[in-house]
């Protein structure tokens, strides 16, 4: 089971609601994406070395991450690769966002060996369900 997927399940398991878009043939995976973003409060970036990019194709990491600081979502970040913030290789679009997204201040999960899904789940249900949690208002 990969990486994003073990996030998933330990999350559910947590009791935190979660939505991961699996689009099936003729469906967009893209319109699926903006749907369950329209009705998150939170999201889980999984920050690999490419994440955040901007590639011009018209969905991708770029405009989630966009849309969820727009928008004031909770980002939870989970640090899976060495540089931080995130620098797409020859991306200065990406790598600015990513910059003003991921702000010195921003506490992240920390799992760049990605060995263990559940304990960075668990830091993020933490700080969600727990009183004076980011959710329990």
């Amino acid at each position: 089971m990969n990486y994003m997927r073990r996030v998933k399940r330990r999350l559910e398991e947590r009791r935190v609601p979660v939505c991961m878009v699996q689009a099936q043939v003729g469906q967009s995976f893209a319109e699926l994406t903006r749907i369950g973003l329209a009705h998150a409060k939170g999201m889980v970036a999984f920050c690999t070395s490419d994440y955040g990019a901007y590639t011009g194709a018209g969905y991708e990491t770029f405009h989630e991450l966009e849309y969820a600081h727009d928008n004031n979502l909770y980002i939870f970040p989970i640090r899976l690769c060495e540089q931080w913030p995130p620098a797409p290789q020859n991306n200065e679009r990406g790598t600015f966002q990513n910059r003003l997204v991921f702000k010195n201040g921003l506490v992240f999960v920390d799992d760049r060996q990605m060995n263990n899904a559940e304990g960075a789940a668990d830091q993020i249900a933490d700080s969600v369900t727990s009183p004076g949690g980011i959710f329990s208002n």
